[in-house]
């Protein structure tokens, strides 16, 4: 089966959304099957990527980097022309309000496909602009709704997902969970001759992931936890900003790393205090290796973790709340070992990449038949 997927970001482009599209791509390859990925040149690398013994093509083609590169606009180019062209048995894009999944939607209709899109968001966008926020509101419900309503199915990474994409108009909707790689013996260091805890948040650095409040809390704990340190891995249009609300030497700014899973392992507590996500890949990964977990109850977070079994679920814009789950964790360090371990047995079991796989095959089966 030959199957185009179109995302905004792509490697190298680092972020869970991006990953979790490589995954699937070389998975439905190793399977079989032969993929395109259409992507915006965020990053100006090569137009074209060709990958022999992953056998599916990278398509990178010319774009506007907006809203400070967290909105690509692709540009019209010999090379779209090209994969517009070519003939694909099936289309998949990669949430609704990226421009990209408008073309993916063209193409479909052009060549007479299916569409399946895969949403990955649960809201509209937030951002700390009125009007950037209105104006995302409004693709959302003509744009965004047209890829939703012409969709074959609209898959969600969680029910939420789906629940939203029911919101813009979307039917015949289905939960495919994103999928994390678990290695059973990968789990959080022993560090108990270490007076010094960590604090860890991975993610892109936008105000939509609410990282300011994480720093907002750390402050407030290191008053009674002088030993306390944050890392916060990642890059993004907001780092300047947060370097602005403390600067202090407790606080690590690690960028974007390939190591993740190496910082997590060394951490003692992990927090995600996101206003909006689909399905967080950090929070899946901090299970992965049993880390204990504070996360905003938005999207499908609370399909991951459960209150006061596998982790903390708190509500958002409440730094003083991710202050206390903190102290929860520091003060009963069993407990939180625990709930890290429920985490990561969780993540095991419904977040296994060999099953999503075949329900992606299943799924492809169905609609091209």
């Amino acid at each position: 089966m030959k199957i185009l997927i179109c995302a905004a970001f792509y490697r190298p482009h680092i972020g869970g959304y991006e990953k979790n599209i490589e995954i699937l791509a070389q998975r439905l390859v190793k399977n079989g099957h032969e993929v395109d990925i259409l992507t915006c040149n965020t990053n100006k690398s090569y137009e074209y990527e060709g990958k022999e013994k992953e056998s599916y093509l990278i398509n990178r083609v010319p774009c506007w980097n907006l809203l400070n590169g967290a909105y690509p606009v692709p540009m019209w180019s010999p090379n779209l022309k090209r994969v517009m062209n070519h003939k694909y048995d099936a289309v998949l894009t990669q949430t609704r309000f990226f421009v990209t999944s408008f073309v993916g939607y063209l193409i479909s209709k052009k060549q007479k496909i299916p569409l399946i899109a895969v949403e990955r968001g649960t809201c509209h966008s937030v951002t700390q602009n009125a009007l950037v926020s209105l104006l995302c509101k409004v693709y959302d419900h003509t744009v965004g709704a047209l890829v939703a309503r012409h969709a074959k199915v609209n898959v969600g990474v969680s029910q939420a997902a789906c629940d939203f994409v029911k919101h813009l108009g979307g039917k015949n909707t289905q939960v495919i969970y994103n999928g994390i790689d678990c290695d059973p013996a990968r789990t959080v260091l022993n560090k108990t001759q270490s007076k010094e805890r960590y604090i860890t948040f991975v993610g892109r650095l936008i105000y939509a992931k609410g990282v300011q409040d994480l720093i907002e809390a750390f402050i407030i704990c290191t008053k009674d936890y002088p030993d306390l340190r944050l890392r916060i891995v990642g890059d993004g249009p907001y780092l300047e900003s947060l370097v602005g609300l403390c600067a202090s030497s407790k606080i690590i700014y690690y960028g974007e790393r390939k190591d993740v899973i190496d910082i997590l392992e060394e951490s003692d507590i992990f927090v995600n205090p996101s206003y909006s996500e689909g399905l967080p890949t950090s929070v899946m990964e901090a299970a992965s290796v049993g880390l204990p977990i504070i996360a905003t109850d938005v999207g499908g977070t609370n399909e991951i973790i459960k209150h006061m079994k596998s982790g903390i679920i708190i509500p958002t814009h409440k730094p003083w709340l991710i202050a206390e789950s903190i102290k929860v964790f520091l003060r009963d360090e069993t407990a939180a070992k625990v709930m890290g371990i429920m985490a990561k047995n969780t993540v095991m079991v419904k977040f296994n990449w060999d099953t999503i796989t075949k329900q992606y095959e299943n799924l492809l089966k169905e609609v091209v038949k």
